[in-house]
């Protein structure tokens, strides 16, 4: 079958003439035959036309079609495949490269373009923070733990509800009774309660008796926290507990003071006291640490 269809027919013993030349160029067309009817086919016009199925991949050569022959805008989302696996559709290498602990999302209001986002996994930060639901642990008993998983609404609740609120600890250390011996008036001195509280700021209370400068007499003691304000007028000042106390147990009274970080109170007594066991005694009968 010919490929091109001429424009003219000669017969034998004519003349050749220069119209019929013409009529052989001018009015040749193209066969059907010359098409492969698959990718390629002829009109009506005897042109040969891309077909409407298109021209398949295997027609294309490695390589061939380069940037610079696609239009800008050409390619319509429509005609990128679907991806049905890992291997297919638009694969991460074809997607841009973005900045280290970044995501691809959206922070900025309204809808717009896909953005670089923070992320922050296990650290503190404004920028972002990235659970997945199989990463929170739901221990509705509190039991376990991990430093790597948050924790639910539930176990967070569960926690607090079981554990119970501190109260008042009884002083059974051997330092928790002693004596305030003051040996000058207007003088404060250390009375360290560490060995009861421990080296923690913390709310004393305590039970003073007795002590006095003669028998009968009674002595106004001022306990506070070590560093506290100086000399006895600290009786009249906020933090500072008062107290007086009398030979015999006769006069006897209950501070609530609070001690310095490292867990020591101080006092002063006015009058002072007229020698080492004429000084009142004192007995912590709770505490509660503070920090």
């Amino acid at each position: 079958m010919p490929v091109i269809n001429k424009g003219t027919t000669f017969s034998n013993g004519e003349q050749l003439t220069a119209e019929k030349l013409n009529e052989l160029i001018d009015f040749a067309n193209f066969n059907p035959g010359a098409a492969d009817g698959a990718s390629t086919t002829v009109n009506s016009s005897g042109q040969i036309v891309v077909a409407d199925s298109g021209i398949g991949t295997s027609k294309i050569a490695t390589g061939a079609v380069e940037a610079a022959e696609i239009a800008t805008d050409a390619v319509e989302t429509i005609k990128i495949k679907d991806s049905s696996s890992k291997t297919d559709g638009v694969t991460l290498p074809k997607i841009q490269s973005i900045d280290t602990a970044k995501v691809l999302g959206r922070t900025s209001a309204d809808e717009g373009n896909v953005e670089e986002v923070g992320v922050v996994i296990g650290a503190s930060g404004d920028a972002g923070l990235l659970f997945d639901n199989d990463d929170l642990l739901d221990n509705s008993d509190t039991a376990g733990g991990s430093a790597t998983r948050g924790a639910t609404q539930r176990s967070v609740k569960a926690y607090v509800d079981a554990k119970p609120i501190s109260g008042l600890e009884s002083s059974t250390a051997a330092a928790a009774t002693g004596k305030l011996y003051a040996a000058q008036y207007n003088t404060f001195y250390d009375l360290d309660l560490s060995s009861v509280v421990g080296s923690n700021k913390a709310m004393v209370i305590m039970y003073v008796e007795g002590g006095s400068i003669s028998t009968g007499g009674t002595q106004t003691y001022a306990i506070q926290a070590k560093g506290g304000v100086s000399g006895f007028g600290a009786a009249g000042q906020k933090g500072t507990g008062v107290v007086n106390t009398g030979s015999s147990g006769q006069v006897a009274g209950t501070v609530v003071v609070v001690t310095d970080s490292s867990g020591m109170l101080e006092f002063a007594a006015s009058p002072a006291s007229s020698s080492s066991n004429a000084g009142a005694n004192y007995t912590v009968v709770a505490f509660q640490v503070i920090s």
